[in-house]
């Protein structure tokens, strides 16, 4: 029997998201439930590199170089999701569902700070809080599965852009310290020799695939990771166990955790078999998306509060723009300060600051009679409070951006479809606001 070769489909990726308790360690898979997986537009392309130094010795070859391995940079992808508010108004008072979102873990991640003390909202935050997570990435078709985990993995930025195309749209950067690849092996369970029952563990000897083709032994290392939970298949794909624990490894062998009768089940095989990674059933999410045909933004002035019952309130319809386009742009300004710290790993620590994070965007709007005002103005004075609301009318639930300090840049003046229209950019400011809670809010409500 050799190998599948059919190819793991790209798409079939299902992602799991794990809190860690111990920052850098790989979250226990066993605690994953269903409700941990998570949904995607696009698989994360997870890879990481390798840093390495050219090395170079005198003598009469004129070939001499070589290279020795510094470390492991860190592993950086990006989440693309749609954003999946499910904030329950609820008419006399309290919020129905303080989790907000579908992406409330990933978004609490990234501000630190959440706050589900206001009625009807989940409001999120700054703050100088870093809290990591285990990534599980599996794809699979038929026999052929491959599995990624990424430890130690923070959001580093998130982004949105609204055109009135499609549905509302986050993009977020990742950041990971060590990345785990899980493969298929073959065994064969009708050899004695290659199941060897213990107390409370089982070895399962590894007969493929080889590093290379005349190599006479299995480097298991090469496909599973410690920590993996696995599942043994027969080659008409019939299931001989399941949800296993891959206890160690050495050499070739797997040492799996015996549920009591692992052995027998191994056995079981009548020949060869295969030993994939096994990943517990994703819950699939019932939550809308929202569209992109309802924002609006409000400028109005600096420190205007979060609310819509006055004009001097900076959600008031008097403080309205219906724009084309926005862009909103976040950046936690992460540093990895222990890189490069001579700790005798090659692959990087879990350890990050937050340096200066920062809030930038931009947007459009048709150049109405009323906003020629906005050159001068801002011009004469740059310091104003700004929103954005993104409704929801389908699902009566709406999101947030409230920054009540920004400086707009002088407007730019453009053409398209034979009228004037403004472009505007803007950069979060410290403002006269005290605390960081009270500087930026992302809500959904």
């Amino acid at each position: 029997m050799a190998l599948p070769t059919t190819l793991a489909r790209y798409r079939s990726a299902v992602v799991y998201l794990k809190q860690e308790s111990i920052a850098g360690q790989l979250a226990d898979i066993s605690t994953i439930q269903n409700t941990d997986s998570f949904l995607l537009t696009t698989p994360p392309a997870i890879t990481q590199a390798g840093n390495y130094a050219d090395t170079n010795e005198i003598g009469s070859d004129l070939i001499s170089g070589s290279k020795i391995l510094n470390y492991f940079e860190y592993s950086t992808f990006d989440f693309e999701y749609y954003a999946k508010p499910h904030v329950t108004i609820n008419p006399s008072g309290g919020a129905v569902d303080e989790t907000g979102s579908d992406e409330n873990i990933l978004l609490q991640n990234f501000f630190g700070g959440i706050n589900t003390a206001v009625n009807n909202q989940v409001s999120y935050f700054f703050k100088n809080s870093i809290g990591t997570m285990s990534i599980f990435s599996m794809q699979q078709t038929d026999l052929s599965r491959q599995l990624f985990g990424v430890s130690g993995v923070i959001p580093t930025s998130l982004s949105m852009s609204l055109a009135k195309d499609g549905p509302v749209t986050w993009s977020m950067g990742m950041t990971g310290s060590r990345v785990y690849y899980g493969g298929l092996g073959e065994t064969d369970g009708s050899n004695p020799a290659n199941v060897q029952a213990g107390t409370g563990v089982v070895d399962v000897k590894i007969l493929g695939p080889k590093r290379y083709a005349s190599a006479t032994a299995v480097v298991a290392g090469d496909v599973y990771f410690p920590g993996e939970y696995v599942e043994i298949v027969a080659s008409d794909g019939t299931v001989i166990a399941s949800n296993i624990e891959v206890a160690s490894i050495a050499n070739d062998v797997l040492t799996l955790t015996d549920s009591g009768s692992l052995a027998t089940d191994i056995a079981g095989l009548t020949g060869e078999g295969y030993v994939l990674p096994f990943l517990i059933t994703p819950q699939v999410s019932t939550t809308a998306q929202v569209s992109q045909r309802d924002v609006q933004v409000y400028l109005a002035a600096q420190d205007a509060p979060n609310a819509d019952s006055a004009n001097t309130d900076l959600f008031h319809e008097d403080n309205k723009l219906n724009v084309l386009n926005i862009s909103v742009e976040m950046d936690r300004g992460i540093t990895t300060p222990a890189l490069t710290e001579m700790s005798g790993s090659a692959y990087p620590p879990a350890i990050y600051v937050i340096n200066q994070p920062s809030v930038t965007g931009s947007f459009t709007a048709l150049l109405l009679p009323k906003h020629f005002r906005l050159p001068n103005a801002i011009a004469d004075q740059p310091k104003w409070s700004l929103g954005v609301k993104i409704n929801n009318p389908d699902a009566d639930n709406e999101i947030r951006f409230y920054m009540p300090g920004v400086h707009l840049e002088v407007p730019t003046i453009s053409e398209a479809e034979g009228v004037s229209q403004l472009d505007l950019s803007f950069t979060l400011i410290k403002g006269n606001k005290t605390t960081d809670s009270e500087k930026f809010e992302l809500s959904y409500r």
